[in-house]
């Protein structure tokens, strides 16, 4: 297959002339079928194009190799399914359907990488190395740190986590969403699948997509998350909007507390019966639980709107500050305006 160096694409150790790779087992002898990238693709000069991660209706990720650094790198290339096409050892990608809209998806990718390429110092956002055009599509190369998700951290800690161990480990995650909302990037499919832990023992934010694949009713396949998607997600009559991800990632903390996913939104807006079980919520200060209360609102004009709002939430100051406005405007209604505007009876 004329694979770049000899290099097993499922490691991207060389192996020389193995036909099975030693390192992780891959079978020197299979191939990467159409529309995808063949094994040894060399882009931009340097990245050398390995296994498939994942796919989507929006794309690929495939694990590559940075041949400057040496570093083992993700690839994500635009190829969005009913848009487009590769055939066999072919690297350009053939338009199929509507050219203009396929264009303007392009468009979108590449604007949207490129916001999360300025952000590339960010603590806890998987890093961007790259964003370039190449073969009638784009690409985004990203660091490969990172390889267990909090999907699998949750089965090695038997589903749930400690409060302390969620705030010392999701929380500063809030910044980067923060971050990416603030360059008009909405994330849309924050989950237990999106967030990886890395070497800095903190979990970083993959899973991007153009907003096209985070609304059910989009030109392109969707790729929602059920259980983690807000309800504006499943109507073009609603836009996403910086509180769809408050949404996603309370939801997120929800299944780390609980063990369990929370019910999909569009089951709630029809009936909503959300709880956090008592055995996990008398475990939680009150501050704590109203937080989830105003972050997992089906409606958004009736959830926290933003990451600002959502921290501010989750601090025992405001809430005792909240508490105490309440309690002043209920006893501003208990006063009968009526009897206090009446004189004397003119009996």
């Amino acid at each position: 297959m004329g694979f770049y160096n000899n290099l097993c694409p499922g490691c991207m150790n060389e192996i020389h002339d193995a036909e099975v790779c030693p390192y992780c087992g891959f079978d020197m002898n299979s191939r990467q079928e159409a529309p995808y990238l063949e094994y040894g693709t060399v882009l931009a000069g340097k990245y050398v194009v390995g296994d498939i991660l994942e796919t989507n209706s929006e794309g690929v990720t495939y694990l590559g190799l940075d041949t400057i650094t040496n570093n083992c790198v993700r690839i994500r290339e635009f190829l969005p399914a009913g848009f487009s096409t590769r055939a066999q050892e072919e690297t350009t990608v053939s338009v199929i359907g509507d050219e203009p809209t396929y264009r303007q998806f392009l468009r979108d990718f590449l604007d949207m990488w490129h916001s999360l390429f300025k952000l590339r110092s960010m603590e806890c956002l998987i890093t961007i190395l790259d964003v370039f055009e190449a073969n009638n599509t784009a690409y985004a190369v990203a660091e490969a740190d990172g390889t267990q998700t909090l999907s699998d951290f949750l089965d090695e800690k038997e589903g749930v986590l400690e409060w302390s161990v969620i705030t010392e480990k999701l929380f500063p995650v809030l910044d980067a969403i923060e971050a990416i909302n603030a360059e008009g990037v909405i994330h849309g499919a924050i989950s237990p699948d999106t967030l990886f832990l890395c070497g800095n023992g903190k979990f970083k934010l993959w899973g991007f997509g153009i907003k096209e694949v985070r609304k059910a009713e989009g030109q392109i396949v969707s790729d929602l998350r059920p259980g983690y998607a807000a309800i504006e997600q499943y109507s073009n009559e609603m836009k996403l909007s910086p509180a769809t991800d408050v949404y996603g990632f309370v939801a997120v903390l929800y299944k780390c507390i609980t063990g369990s996913m929370p019910v999909d939104a569009q089951i709630r807006f029809a009936s909503d019966t959300l709880t956090i079980p008592a055995q996990y919520a008398r475990e939680l200060p009150d501050y704590v639980l109203a937080a989830f209360i105003g972050a997992l609102q089906v409606e958004p004009s009736d959830r926290t709107s933003n990451i600002a709002g959502l921290k501010l939430s989750f601090t025992k100051e405001v809430y005792e500050r909240q508490k105490l406005q309440a309690a002043a405007v209920a006893n501003a209604a208990l006063i009968d305006p009526i009897s206090d505007m009446e004189g004397p009876d003119p009996r």
